[in-house]
């Protein structure tokens, strides 16, 4: 009789712990990961690949190619991509545009952990969901296209 109450014992024990280690294994279950579309992800890149030719080339100026700043393989979702360089008397300015939905601009901010650096164009003027207003454009982008204004000062540049 002692032999049947422990192997009952054992039983029950064995499977309460089947149980939680169910519950742990759910717990333990990564949520899928949000990286936004296709379009997003593109615009993050471009932005960034334009900051980081102007940081190793802080002379240039104008407008660059998808060739110099290195996505020349992303032609086609940067096709419609937009930049333009302005040197002033103790900074440079970097602005970058880009045809997304509104959806797709708060996901671009959302995944650059809340960048105030974009926003959306209204044309000649842009705005961002943290600051509203933020002036006027160093050069018109359409209207509704996201936007990235970044100015850099100190050593370098201009």
């Amino acid at each position: 009789m002692p032999y049947i109450i422990l192997a009952m014992a054992l039983l029950l024990i064995t499977a309460g712990s089947i149980s939680s280690l169910r519950v742990i294994q759910g717990q333990n279950t990564p949520a899928t990961l949000d990286t936004g579309t296709r379009a997003t992800r593109a615009w993050l890149s471009y932005k960034s690949a334009l900051l980081a030719y102007l940081e190793k080339n802080p002379g240039a100026d104008g407008s660059l190619s998808l060739y110099q700043i290195g996505l020349a393989t992303d032609a086609g979702l940067l096709a419609a991509a937009g930049n333009q360089i302005q040197r002033g008397p103790n900074a440079v300015t970097l602005e970058a545009w880009m045809p997304l939905t509104s959806d797709e601009i708060s996901d671009a901010i959302r995944l650059s952990n809340g960048d105030k650096s974009i926003g959306t164009s209204t044309g000649d003027r842009w705005t961002t969901p943290a600051f509203g207003d933020m002036g006027t454009l160093p050069v018109s982008a359409p209207a509704g296209d996201v936007v990235s204004v970044v100015t850099l000062s100190g050593s370098g540049y201009p």
